[in-house]
């Protein structure tokens, strides 16, 4: 999609000694801006998880606008938005299901 400039898609380390609860998975959509957001070709987009997996999951998504950059940061890096989409299967028979439409689906929730 216009404005979407990268796609990275995460697992939560299990024995990682984090404080709170933190959901199981973590997509990071890195944006050109806020406006990427905001196109026709953005809302034409289906952004929908599919009915199926709805009673089973728990997801949230939010953007991150950028403050700034810190002096050290790599050059390469060109977003200035994030959106951010983390995902918790609440249903344990639905796990394998949601890992095979969430890693091939390409779909942005």
């Amino acid at each position: 999609l216009p404005g979407f400039e990268r796609v990275r898609r995460f697992a939560r380390k299990a024995d990682y000694p984090g404080v709170g609860e933190s959901p199981a998975y973590l997509t990071l959509y890195d944006l050109s801006g806020v406006d990427a957001l905001e196109s026709d070709a953005f809302a034409q987009h289906d952004q929908s998880v599919p009915d199926a997996f709805l009673p089973h999951l728990r997801f949230q998504r939010a953007v991150y606008q950028q403050l700034g950059v810190h002096e050290g940061a790599s050059a390469g890096a060109t977003a200035t938005a994030i959106l951010h989409v983390t995902v918790d299967v609440a249903d344990p028979a639905w796990h394998e299901r949601f890992l095979a439409w969430y890693f091939v689906s390409g779909c942005v929730i």
